[in-house]
This record gives structure tokens, sequence and C-alpha cells, in this order.
């Protein structure tokens, strides 16, 4: 395998995978399969060396499963707990992405809490309501 594409592992393929299915979803309207499972593969499948990556990817499972509260606050928290000790831009811009999301849930105790928590963790005074 050339270097160039070492690091496309079969965590990688899930991860992409599951962003495609959301965002054909979310943006596009057709629905080629659910998200939620393909972020847990990449969650399952992802090297524990690359923590970032394995936020990220819960971050984005919790995404996919905001319909499903209970289980989305679940595995909210343990993105959360994943990233609270990296420094990362772009987790903190998915993590923005997760809560401006969870908007319509934020009438729950969990979910509020889990919106707070991250207002904390990301600096940001605001967290988008969506």
């Amino acid at each position: 395998m050339p270097d160039w594409i070492a690091y496309f592992t079969p965590a990688e393929l899930a991860g992409a995978t599951a962003v495609s299915r959301r965002d054909l979803r979310d943006l596009h309207g057709r629905d080629i399969g659910p998200a939620s499972a393909t972020f847990a593969d990449a969650v399952a499948l992802r090297d524990p060396g690359y923590r970032r990556c394995q936020a990220m990817d819960l971050v984005g499972h919790a995404a996919a499963l905001l319909g499903e509260r209970e289980q989305a606050c679940a595995v909210a928290k343990n993105a959360l707990h994943a990233a609270g000790s990296l420094d990362s831009a772009l987790l903190s811009s998915r993590i923005l992405t997760l809560t401006g999301a969870s908007g319509p849930f934020r009438r729950h105790p969990e979910v509020l809490a889990l919106r707070e928590q991250a207002q904390a963790m990301t600096g940001f005074a605001n967290v988008p309501a969506a």
C-alpha cells in the first residue's frame, strides 16, 4: 500500500461513510442508511492511538442518535469525556455542531446538562440553540 493512503483504515472509511450518510440525509433529503450504525462502526474500529478521531466519531454518533434522546445522551457523555483532554479547534467545532443540533431537545435536563458541559469545554458563551 502506498504511504500516502496508509492512514485510510477501515475506521476512516466507516467515519467517512457515516458523515456522507448524515449529510445526504440532513442536507439533501436522501436517506441511504443509518449514519448512527456506521459511526458506531468507526468508533469500534478506531485505533486507540487516534484519540481526536475517536472523539469526533463519538460526537458524530451522538448527533446521529438525537432522535433517540437517552442513547444520544449516553454517547454524547462519552464523546465529551473523550474530548476533555484534547485541545482541538476541529473537535470544538464538531461539539458545537452537536450542541446546535440538540437545540430542539434542550428542555430535557440531561440534554441541557450536556449542552452546558459542551459550552464550558469549548469556551463559547453562546452554544447554538438551533
